[in-house]
Formats: structure tokens, C-alpha cells, sequence
């Protein structure tokens, strides 16, 4: 009888187009796209380069590596053929992720953003991009390494192939989300990206830095689970004075349904100061309307010219402390003045000290500028009476930074330092307009004679 044998290959064919391994891969390869850029070189000549991203949103917004987006006439290639140009969202260079956004004039297909729960070696990866300019290759393998604290500071190991030229693009699991962010080959067979749920956690800081943007909307949204749940709201802000309230459930931006809190960061990442916009929330079981207009941040105005010489000075502090004490309840053991910001300056010991450096660092254009602290043990960054770095606590050698928003001139900067024992450390940095990161020189610091 051979209605059997042509019952189980119909059986087949039908399971065949519903696998969902091939689902998943149908869906990286539409969200997927090329990125392509161009790096100029100091004689003026200029290199093009490639690499990948993935739609996360179907209003265009994209999610890449912070190295892709770094060069000029950046376009986003579709796997129809499409080539459109891409607009700089945000970008966070030390975890190499950055978010672009293009404008297509209709919704484009997207991977919904998954979460590294649950995930195991030996889950089935999928790979989608560019290596060596072979547009839209798929490649499939294991998750073959999770490395003890991978969701903090490493990566998410796989076997699927990974070239140059995949940076940037998606990291799925068989449901067709998106668990990571390629970044890099770490060798045969050694795929490397970057965790989804670190990426969750970066967003707000990416997106809703109001130093950075220069606009004060004045409530955080949770990015962890699957609601914009607001997790904090500051007193006296646009979003105090439209009534939002803790906890409230953002679902609705404008005409925009938010799915959760990545999709507020990248919209509300997108508003211009006195751009009103509505906001449905559900408050309880109760749907409230919320109108907020987000305020310009003005920049801070400099201090009045004087005479002025370069100088850093320094007080010293004996003692055993795990948190930053304040030090003007403190003998000063020594003081002084030093060219740089550093762990070591004259008449201190190794351990169990304390520093504070003061100055007024000259910054050359109006502007966002993030300051870095990189600090074993503790430290913080003041400008004028803003704290703008928290770094404190015992610890190992970590980077912070934090953003001010400053006019042309000098500024009162206040670096405060502590070490308890062992190994020790201190770097700070600045980067802003038309100045890429690097350790303050003694040329941007200055007392008043």
C-alpha cells in the first residue's frame, strides 16, 4: 500500500517548513543588515569597511559594535537590496555597542531581543552576517563556553563561524531572538559576542544620559524584564510635574506600542527638548494619560578670567577606609602641587592613604565632556558641586565615567582618591568635542595665582 510512505513525506515537507531552526534563520536573515562606512586616513586618502547589525525595533532603530559606527557615510545594506542611509543614536565605546537608526518610510522586519536565562553550552547558536563581504551568510553551531561572570565583563562563547566582517551582527537561539552581539573572532572555531542582557542593562545609560543629550526628562525605565516599568522619577522634573509615578507601566509613546523598556530608551533616546509627547500607562489596573515636555540642560558657564597657572594640588591622608571619607574632617599628612592626577605624589605612602587633587580643568569647546575615572580603590570626580564619576569602594582596578555639560573655559574639578592595601591605581581621563579619550595633561589643569 502506498499511501503510507506518501502520507510521512507530505508529514515531512510540512514539518520541514515549520522548524524552527529555519524559522529562526529566516528571521536573523531579514533583521540582519550590512554596515558599511568609511575611515579617512591623516593624508586625507580613504578606506571603506564593512560590518553588520540587527533590527531591533521596526521603526529602523539598529543595534551594532561601537567600532563599526566609527567611520563617516555609514549605510545600512537589506537583504532586499535596499541600501539606506544611518544616523548615529548612541554609542558606548568601552562595551563596544552602539545603536544607529534609519529612516525606511515603512516597518521594517526585526529580531525581538531575548535574554540570556537559562542559557547552557551546547545550545544550538545561529550567526548572521557579513565575513569577508559575503552578505548575509548564515552560519550555525553550539554555544560552546560560558565563562564564570560572562554577563558582567566577558563574552558568550560559540562554534558558529565568525569572520570579519560579522561584527556588529546577531548572536540567536532557536527561537529567533537575539541573545548577543558579535564582536569578534577569538580563533578557529572561537566565536565571541556580547551578552544580550548586558546589552539591556548598558540602554538607559546609552540612551538616556541627560548630561549627555542635553535633555531632562526626568524618570528611569526598567530594560531587565518585559515591561517599561518606571524604576525612579526625580523630584522637580518634567516627568514629576506630568504626574508620572514609580512604577508605572509605560505602553504606549505617542502612536508608538512599547513592547518593554528597551523600546522606551530608544524613542525617548530620540526626543529634542520642548518635543512634547503622551505617554499611556497603566497604573495598577487603572489607564492613566501622561503629557510630559522633556527640558534643554543649559551648559555650565565658566569662571571669569583671571591669572592663571598650570598646577595640581594635592592633599595627603593617613588612613584605613573602605568608602570615601570627607576629607575636610581630616588632617592633611602632606600637600602640594603635581602636574597629573596619580596614585603616588610627594611625601604620601603606598597603602592606606587618601587623596584629593583640585583644579580648574580648561576645556577648549562647548559641549558633552565624560570624565573617566579608572581607580584601585575608590574614587570620585566632582565639577564644581556635581558629582559626575562615582567610583567609590574597595576594589580592583575599574573604569567609571560620567558626563558634564560645560561651556568653553575652566571649570573646578575635585578628584578624590582611596587605597587600602595592595595592589593600587589611579587614571583620569577626559574625551568631548574634538578631543578623543586620554589622561588629563597637565596643560588642561590650572590654578588661580
Amino acid at each position: 500500500m502506498r499511501t503510507l510512505p506518501i502520507l510521512l513525506a507530505l508529514a515531512s515537507l510540512v514539518a520541514a517548513k515549520d522548524d524552527p531552526v529555519e524559522m529562526a534563520i529566516r528571521a536573523g536573515y531579514a533583521a540582519e543588515v550590512d554596515i558599511s562606512g568609511v575611515n579617512v586616513n591623516p593624508d586625507g586618502s580613504q578606506v571603506g569597511y564593512v560590518g553588520c547589525g540587527t533590527i531591533i525595533h521596526p521603526a529602523g532603530y539598529i543595534l551594532t559594535n561601537a567600532h563599526v559606527v566609527g567611520g563617516q557615510n555609514l549605510h545600512a545594506h537589506f537583504e532586499d537590496g535596499r541600501s539606506l542611509p544611518c544616523r548615529l543614536v548612541a554609542r558606548h565605546p568601552s562595551e563596544d555597542i552602539a545603536v544607529l537608526k534609519v529612516d525606511a518610510g515603512a516597518p521594517l522586519p526585526f529580531l525581538p531581543i531575548g535574554s540570556n536565562d537559562g542559557l547552557r553550552v551546547g545550545d544550538l547558536a545561529i550567526v548572521v552576517g557579513n565575513p569577508n563581504g559575503m552578505t548575509h551568510t548564515v552560519t550555525t553551531g553550539i554555544i560552546s563556553r560560558l565563562a564564570p561572570g560572562y554577563l558582567e565583563n566577558g563574552h558568550i562563547q560559540t562554534s558558529a563561524a565568525v569572520n570579519g566582517g560579522n561584527s556588529g551582527g546577531p548572536l540567536m537561539n532557536t527561537r529567533g531572538e537575539l541573545i548577543g552581539v558579535v564582536t569578534a573572532k577569538g580563533g578557529e572555531a572561537i566565536g565571541l559576542a556580547i551578552p544580550i542582557d548586558r546589552v539591556k542593562r548598558l540602554f538607559p545609560e546609552m540612551l538616556l544620559d541627560e548630561a549627555t543629550r542635553g535633555v531632562r526628562l526626568g524618570f528611569q525605565v526598567d530594560t531587565s524584564g518585559d515591561e517599561a516599568r518606571v524604576t525612579g522619577v526625580g523630584a522637580g522634573s518634567p516627568a514629576e510635574t506630568a504626574g508620572l509615578e514609580l512604577d508605572d507601566i509605560v505602553v504606549r509613546l505617542g502612536d508608538v506600542e512599547l513592547r518593554h523598556g528597551v523600546d522606551a530608551c530608544l524613542f525617548l533616546g530620540d526626543r529634542k527638548p520642548e518635543e512634547p509627547v503622551e505617554f499611556d500607562v497603566l497604573r495598577g489596573k487603572e489607564a492613566v494619560r501622561v503629557a510630559l515636555t522633556p527640558e534643554a540642560i543649559p551648559l555650565r558657564e565658566p569662571e571669569a578670567e583671571g591669572e592663571w597657572a598650570y598646577g595640581l594640588r594635592y592633599d595627603a591622608f593617613h588612613g584605613m577606609w573602605t568608602k570615601l571619607p570627607d576629607f575636610d574632617k581630616e588632617q592633611a599628612a602632606a600637600s602640594g602641587f603635581t602636574g597629573a592626577f596619580a596614585h603616588t605624589v610627594p611625601g604620601s605612602r603606598v597603602d592606606q592613604i587618601g587623596l584629593r587633587f583640585t583644579a580648574w580643568v580648561d576645556v577648549p569647546a562647548d559641549g558633552a565632556w565624560t570624565f573617566f575615572t579608572e581607580s584601585d580603590d575608590g574614587s570620585r570626580l566632582w565639577i564644581g558641586d556635581a558629582l559626575v564619576v562615582d567610583n567609590d569602594g574597595s576594589h580592583a582596578m575599574i573604569e567609571r565615567r560620567g558626563v558634564a555639560r560645560l561651556k568653553a573655559g575652566k571649570h573646578p574639578i575635585r578628584v578624590e582618591w582611596i587605597e587600602g592595601n595592595g595592589a593600587e591605581g589611579l587614571k583620569v581621563s577626559i574625551a568631548g568635542p574634538g578631543v578623543d579619550k586620554k589622561e588629563i595633561p597637565a596643560t588642561m589643569l590650572f590654578q588661580r595665582r
